[in-house]
């Protein structure tokens, strides 16, 4: 899948799903009732189930991700669990399915992982660093078709996304300023971007999607969606930009980030040279992505707010 092909279809906005259809699918497809509420999302449909016993998360998938994609992010989810840390895992269906099809939706059934993200826990810069350097290292072993995919958020299709939709937002001094910061990172980028390391990586481990235990630790990992191959210092680079818009009056606060990832995944010269590069890159992706989505759904606060 190109960067383009992706682009056409996340004109798809998240997908048509009430509470009262997310009650029902639950109910039959997983024989799960409960209270249910739903949970902000990019392009996706969460809903939190709680059955008495058990917290569970339903997914409807945007429509763009097929099984083969879906079942990368299951097997990404699986690693990270098998590295020791916690992650969502499939709950079969009462067909014995990991992924069902709901008209023209897949969905899963996860299991809830407890816990404080680092967005309402006390943030911890350098605890974000080891546990992206250990999911990293987690996903060296996940090998996948499903893992191909170049989503948007794929930092090597940064400069295309960013070109795609920089039209959309609507500010022409903001729209001037991220346009430099692009064309001047892939400049710096451009020397050394073929002798990056690649793997699969999460993609998205930020504070929103770190989870802290009820003991302190950081040991959680959530949001599996934007798993693919791509290079090893982007999953560090993501990072980065959640600790400078957690720390906005503390910028070297990244520092502490970057040693503790380096320490558990030592960066190569090259990596580290591109390093603030791609984080310059995730921030113009995140402002075009961002204004792409809000336009597309207007309502959608979670979108607005990233």
């Amino acid at each position: 899948m190109t960067v383009f092909d992706f682009l056409a279809h996340s004109a798809l906005p998240r997908p048509d799903v009430s509470l009262d259809d997310a009650r029902r699918v639950a109910a039959e497809r997983y024989g799960v009732q409960g209270e249910i509420t739903e949970l902000g999302s990019n392009q996706d449909r969460n809903f939190l189930l709680d059955d008495g016993t058990r917290r569970l998360l339903l997914k409807f998938s945007n429509a763009v991700f097929g099984d083969d994609e879906l079942r990368a992010q299951n097997l990404a989810a699986d690693a990270v669990a098998g590295a020791g840390m916690r992650a969502p895992r499939c709950v079969s269906s009462v067909d014995g399915a990991d992924i069902v099809t709901v008209g023209s939706l897949k969905v899963r059934l996860l299991t809830f992982v407890e816990g404080e993200q680092l967005t309402e826990a006390g943030f911890d810069p350098a605890a974000l660093g080891s546990l992206s350097a250990r999911v990293a290292l987690a996903l060296r072993c996940v090998d996948h078709a499903g893992t191909r995919q170049r989503t948007q958020w794929n930092l090597q299709s940064a400069g295309d996304v960013v070109d795609r939709l920089i039209d959309q937002i609507p500010d022409a001094a903001r729209r001037d300023r991220v346009r430099s910061v692009s064309q001047t990172a892939l400049g710096i980028l451009s020397p050394v971007r073929d002798t990056l390391r690649t793997q699969v990586i999460h993609g998205d481990l930020t504070d929103d999607n770190a989870v802290a235990s009820p003991g302190g630790a950081v040991d959680g990992v959530i949001d599996f969606g934007d798993v693919a191959e791509s290079w090893t210092v982007a999953e560090l680079a993501v990072t980065c930009i959640a600790t400078l818009h957690h720390n906005p009056r503390q910028p070297l606060a990244v520092l502490d980030t970057l040693a503790a990832f380096h320490e558990l995944l030592p960066l190569t010269d090259d990596e580290l040279d591109a390093l603030w590069p791609l984080v310059q890159l995730r921030a113009a992706v995140l402002v075009v992505s961002g204004e792409h989505q809000v336009a597309l759904e207007p309502d959608n606060l979670y979108a607005d707010q990233n």
